[in-house]
């Protein structure tokens, strides 16, 4: 029925208490197909009976993934926001995220970054989403990527000044210390 895209049907199904999370031949869920099918409505009828996000198919694929690549922000949007796991990867190594910079769909690469999405993951080919976006030219997406390495890295320059300062701060009051102690100070 989700395949199909028949929402009553669906819904029957579901109070009828079907098994949401059974699998065809292909290993794909209702969810999975309601994903491909842009079928956002079933998407979120399927997640409020507790249809499981992270289920993945024969490729190793979840419907976050299929959303991602597929185009639908409203349908990724609406599984991040039930906590659909975002780093899981598919046989292929790959995460939603690569799949977004990939296939060219800049807001869904938004999305997931705004989540918490890890950028740097690669894939079984040594390629993470910042190179796949690169392969095809999503011009767009690598000038998002790389900004988003830049604040990575003044994240961390500022990490470790914190540290460095701690640091200093800690021996300081160790020898404010000693000199207490020792000297009568």
């Amino acid at each position: 029925a989700a395949e199909n895209g028949d929402k009553d049907i669906v819904d029957s199904l579901i109070t009828a208490g079907a098994d949401k999370d059974i699998k065809d031949n292909c290993g794909r869920t209702a969810l999975m197909w309601a994903a491909l099918n842009n079928r956002k409505d079933i998407v979120d009828s399927l997640i409020k009976a507790g249809a499981d996000k992270d289920i993945k198919c024969n490729d190793g694929c979840t419907a976050l993934m299929l959303a991602a690549e597929n185009g639908d922000k409203d349908i990724v949007d609406s599984l991040i926001t039930a906590g659909a796991k975002l780093d899981i990867t598919d046989n292929d190594g790959c995460t939603a995220l690569m799949l977004a910079a990939k296939n060219g769909h800049t807001d869904i690469v938004k999305s997931l970054i705004k989540a918490g999405a890890y950028k740097n993951i690669t894939d079984n080919y040594g390629r993470t989403a910042l190179m796949w976006a690169a392969i095809n030219e999503h011009k767009d997406i690598v000038d998002l990527l790389q900004q988003e390495q830049k604040i990575v890295e003044l994240e961390a320059q500022l990490a470790r000044k914190k540290f460095q300062d701690k640091k200093r701060e800690q021996k300081r009051m160790r020898e404010v210390l000693f000199k207490r102690k020792y000297r009568g100070i």
